[in-house]
């Protein structure tokens, strides 16, 4: 009866990922810097897990037992499907992208809202309003597929997202640099210094790496 109710938890670090697949068939890729909290044998009732970070879900199908996503801002109900949660995009936010099949939302108090495929939403933590809008949902798969996709990303996000996957500290020499914007795919699991010299070539600033840190001047 103990096992019946016992929860696993895995915790991926700033530079790893992870894949996971549950007893019943679900998978998940767990992007950096993420918390899932799960149980070791859903029950008969239904399939909830907790999520901090961002992962990407292959929900099964089970008409029977309906899959939930728990947040800190809000919960994802699936119908069996694939999509995109993450919590720290924006601070307060949980950030949810459907990429196909098909999910509800439900706010801290249990309002319901239906999502369609190609359509971004987000959960907001101290507010009933779910702000839903049609995007290209390529960028969110990329990270999945092995690829890191900028789409008129700031200068500063993107040094936030190299940071946590190179272990790399940043530090802008000039704080105008930081508002650059850029746009460019790259293979996640590339070579750093080519990354770092194609960014340089675009943006025209100048960027070392000792190894450490990386200096935007």
């Amino acid at each position: 009866k103990s096992f019946e109710n016992a929860k696993g938890t895995l915790v991926t670090c700033d530079d790893k990922e992870c894949w996971v697949a549950l007893d019943e068939g679900t998978r998940l890729h767990l992007n950096y810097n993420t918390t899932l909290t799960y149980p070791i044998k859903f029950n008969d009732n239904n399939r909830t897990v907790t999520l901090d970070g961002e992962a990407c879900f292959f929900v099964a199908k089970d008409s029977k037992r309906p899959f939930y996503v728990k947040t800190n801002n809000g919960t994802i109900k699936e119908y069996g499907t694939n999509f995109d949660v993450n919590t720290r995009s924006t601070a307060g936010s949980t950030e949810v992208v459907l990429i196909e099949g098909s999910i509800s939302l439900i706010t801290q108090k249990g309002k319901e809202q239906m999502m369609s495929p190609g359509q971004k939403a987000m959960l907001h933590k101290d507010s009933e309003n779910i702000n839903i809008e049609n995007i290209d949902t390529n960028p969110y798969k990329a990270w999945n597929e092995g690829r890191f996709v900028f789409e008129d990303y700031p200068l500063c996000k993107l040094m936030d997202v190299l940071s946590h996957w190179y272990g790399r500290k940043v530090i802008f020499e000039n704080k105008d640099k930081c508002n650059i914007h850029f746009t460019g795919t790259f293979d996640r699991y590339g070579n750093l210094k080519e990354l770092l010299k194609a960014i340089e070539n675009v943006t025209d600033v100048k960027i070392t790496d000792d190894g450490n840190t990386i200096e935007i001047y």
